[in-house]
């Protein structure tokens, strides 16, 4: 049963794979510059004795990595969940 969906249906997976590809993509480099900039921060707040700074260097650092788990992890689960409540077409 190709129809004439068939050839619109492959571009459009094509598509939304790429954009996937380049959201993950975005993530990460997110997640790393993020990262980075965490790590610096706590040391130079450790250098300098300021408890406050370090505190929020850990605590960035742990929310860029709750924000990495939801992206490679809750996500795809969720396109899964609504990809099998996707109705039939009637014909």
């Amino acid at each position: 049963m190709g129809g004439v969906f068939t050839n619109v249906k492959a571009q459009i997976a094509q598509l939304a794979t790429s954009a996937w590809n380049f959201l993950l993509f975005l993530i990460v480099v997110v997640v790393a510059l993020g990262g980075l900039y965490s790590v610096l921060h706590g040391a130079i707040g450790s250098a300098m004795g300021a408890g406050r700074s370090v505190q929020f260097a850990v605590l960035a650092a742990a929310g860029l990595a709750v924000m990495a788990l939801v992206a490679f992890l809750l996500i795809p689960e969720m396109a899964r969940a609504l990809r099998s409540m996707q109705p039939s077409p009637p014909w």
